[in-house]
């Protein structure tokens, strides 16, 4: 994989989810390894999107799907003092393949993010942002859309 961050570029190798160090050795540590290949378990899911997958936020970047694309736009806090009503809402467009668009507002604040389910065409689909029974904790880092 290849980091670009300003004019400076980082190679990183990943074998089989193990990081290369820049010695050319392996981490030993086991629980560095467990995080390696969970890092790189993530990080092909957020390169190639699917259903059912730890995705990261991140704004701006359209993440493809077989029928739709979903854009996290970023996030917006809200705070209502004096009154004690604070949070966020997490903004989502989705586009079809003939590009008709929807905006997905994910609000948190006093409750945790609820499952938002949206439609394509005649298919089903629920965003989540907070957590999933089959992947964990997904706030404040990831969403996934599953069916």
């Amino acid at each position: 994989m290849r980091f670009e961050c300003g004019n400076i570029k980082h190679t990183i190798e990943i074998y089989d989810g193990w990081f290369k160090t820049p010695n050319t050795a392996f981490n030993s540590d086991s629980k560095v390894r467990k995080l390696e290949k969970q890092l790189h378990t993530e990080i092909l899911a957020t390169l190639m999107p699917d259903l059912k997958k730890k995705i990261f936020k991140i704004a701006g970047v359209d993440f493809a799907f077989k029928d739709f694309t979903v854009t996290f736009k970023g996030t917006t806090s809200f705070d209502y003092a004096p009154a004690t009503i604070s949070g966020q809402v997490d903004h989502f467009i989705v586009r079809d393949s003939s590009g008709t668009t929807q905006k997905l507002e994910v609000i948190s604040g006093q409750i945790s993010p609820q499952p938002l389910p949206f439609k394509v065409g005649s298919k089903k689909y629920v965003l989540e942002t907070f957590e999933w029974k089959r992947l964990g904790r997904l706030y404040d880092v990831y969403f996934v859309v599953h069916d």
